[in-house]
């Protein structure tokens, strides 16, 4: 018996010894796994600042050149004061009304005679809450005051710090000093409800995984935050980008949401863990050590190919915003208000001397009202540039016979007979996949071009054609190696468009394509410069190649690819 009992003893510790091996090894497994996590996510933080910084820093450009924009709009209206005749209330009830018309984010404008004293005013008319009296008490007090003795000693825009009760109801003004000499004879004044101006502007721009306030020396006046703490609270991730304001300087203060990081691969700890317990307790000891190292280089993986993608898509996002930024910019900025200017002032113009104008005056103002419709025409085609590969279109089958048929019987139809011009259409034409507009575009800019540049030749010739079936030896020195460039590519069509015109100079053939580019002599041909831009982008938007072979006096060949239906 005592034998027995003996061996009892000795058969129980090697049974607990079985028992707690494998609890051993779930808890080595959960303390590297923790580990391998961890360092995933410090390899990702350096990712993550990086976007946040680009983010901000857009943001705040961005931000300054929609600020920039209103200034501008109010400097416009400043100038009337350097006029001849003197600027009555009509006049700036009418020029504001335009302006608040086509420019969000003013609550109102005020003009001051020199001594800061208010002479007429203007709110917008889609606004029913604004407080004047608040603005007009704040003409008088320290911080409108003290902004606008500085405008006038230095005859020069000035933007006042943020005033008013609270954040709802927080303003900031904008001070144009005017006049025709250095000392002012008064002052315009617009305001701008920082709630308003700042929830229209980033419910526009989609921010939504970012939390950001925007603050001065003295607080911050804005936030998307219920409740806002002061500027300097330390936040993971915070990135701080100045805003440019005329004389002052803001600062941008952003930082990243829990969606923006759980939607980069910065999923919680806890949640991972609960799986791979599971998995853990499902698998033997030494399936265990092979799925840790598996999962590493399963992450480290999956780390450089998401660096990848993210920079691959930033550097396409980064040259499409560029270009779209430049675009918008230039539409809103350089073009916007001088037709706001050219049509306030023509008003202007004919209210004065209606009924009394004589040849000269009425010979000014259709030059004026001819420069506003040419501006109408660069912001059209300007808009046209920046949608093309920009917005999706229908494609369909589209029969460029067809096509090529209407703008010569129809749409050229006068312009030819009226240069006696004589267009022979050569090959098979296709019937191509795309959008109908952008395919009528490409041939209708190309014949016209041909018609505009003809010259005075003694048979004025237009030839369009496709060389569908041509074979290589068909094609010049030039064209051959953009054939075998087709040939690799896939299967595609060559078009041209030829003439006998005046041709272009070997050092204007890649100009030509660039934005207002025009070949010498051309000046004053009717059009915005534009057209062959829009051509370019359109056929590489497709996968098409363009270009010219031309000799100065002897005429020009355009030819350009368009993919086989197939090859789309």
């Amino acid at each position: 018996m005592p034998a027995s009992g003996d061996a009892e003893k000795k058969t129980k510790p090697k049974s607990g010894k079985k028992l707690n091996f494998p609890v051993i090894i779930f808890l080595v497994g959960i303390l590297l796994t923790a580990a391998l996590w961890d360092f995933s996510n410090e390899q990702k933080v350096p990712l993550v600042e990086e976007r946040v910084g680009q983010t901000a820093s857009q943001l705040s450009t961005h931000l300054s050149r929609f600020l920039a924009e209103r200034f501008i709009i109010l400097k416009q209206l400043g100038h009337l004061w350097r006029m001849d005749s003197p600027v009555t209330k009509s006049d700036f009830s009418t020029y504001v009304g335009n302006m608040m018309s086509i420019t969000f984010g003013f609550e109102a404008v005020f003009f001051l005679d020199s001594s800061g004293k208010i002479q007429w005013e203007k709110t917008d008319p889609e606004i029913s809450h604004v407080d004047l009296k608040l603005l007009e008490r704040e003409c008088a007090g320290e911080v409108f005051t003290s902004a606008r003795a500085e405008a006038g000693k230095a005859f020069h825009t000035a933007v006042t710090r943020p005033f008013g009760k609270n954040r709802e109801h927080k303003f900031f003004a904008f001070i144009v000093p005017v006049g025709k000499t250095a000392v002012p004879e008064g002052y315009v004044v617009g305001f701008f409800s920082i709630k308003r101006l700042f929830d229209f502007y980033f419910e526009r721009t989609g921010i939504q995984d970012f939390n950001y306030l925007i603050a001065d020396h003295r607080g911050v006046f804005y936030s998307n935050l219920v409740y806002v703490k002061e500027a300097t609270a330390p936040r993971p991730f915070k990135t701080v980008r100045p805003i440019s304001v005329e004389n002052m300087i803001w600062s941008l203060n952003m930082w990243p949401k829990e969606t923006f990081l759980v939607s980069h691969a910065y999923f919680k700890l806890s949640g991972f863990l609960i799986l791979f317990m599971g998995f853990l307790f499902s698998v033997s000891a030494a399936l265990l050590a092979w799925s840790i190292v598996s999962r590493n280089k399963f992450l480290e993986y999956e780390v450089a190919r998401r660096t990848r993608q993210l920079e691959i898509r930033n550097k396409e996002l980064g040259e499409k915003n560029e270009e779209i930024e430049g675009f918008v910019y230039s539409i809103s900025h350089d073009l916007k208000a001088p037709i706001v200017s050219i049509e306030g002032f023509v008003s202007m113009l004919n209210s004065e001397y209606k009924g009394q104008s004589n040849e000269e005056t009425q010979r000014f103002i259709e030059r004026i009202g001819a420069n506003a419709n040419q501006m109408h025409g660069l912001i059209k085609d300007l808009l046209e540039f920046s949608r093309i590969g920009r917005l999706d279109e229908a494609r369909e089958d589209v029969d460029s016979s067809l096509i090529v048929k209407d703008l010569i019987e129809r749409e050229y139809a006068t312009q030819l007979k009226a240069k006696n011009i004589k267009v022979e259409a050569e090959g098979d034409f296709p019937v191509l996949y795309g959008s109908q507009n952008r395919i009528h575009q490409i041939f209708s800019n190309l014949i016209g071009n041909a018609i505009k540049y003809i010259g005075v030749p003694d048979r004025p010739l237009i030839k369009v054609g496709c060389m569908d079936k041509a074979s290589p030896l068909d094609y010049p020195a030039a064209v051959a190696d953009a054939e075998e460039k087709a040939k690799k590519l896939g299967k595609m069509y060559v078009f041209y468009v030829k003439d006998n015109g005046i041709g272009i100079p070997e050092e204007y053939k890649e100009k030509i394509f660039m934005l207002f580019q025009r070949v010498p002599g051309g000046e004053e041909t009717e059009g915005t410069g534009m057209g062959l831009s829009i051509v370019r982008k359109i056929i590489e938007t497709y996968g098409g190649e363009i270009w010219a072979e031309s000799e100065l006096g002897k005429g020009s060949s355009f030819y350009f690819t368009f993919p086989r239906p197939q090859a789309v």
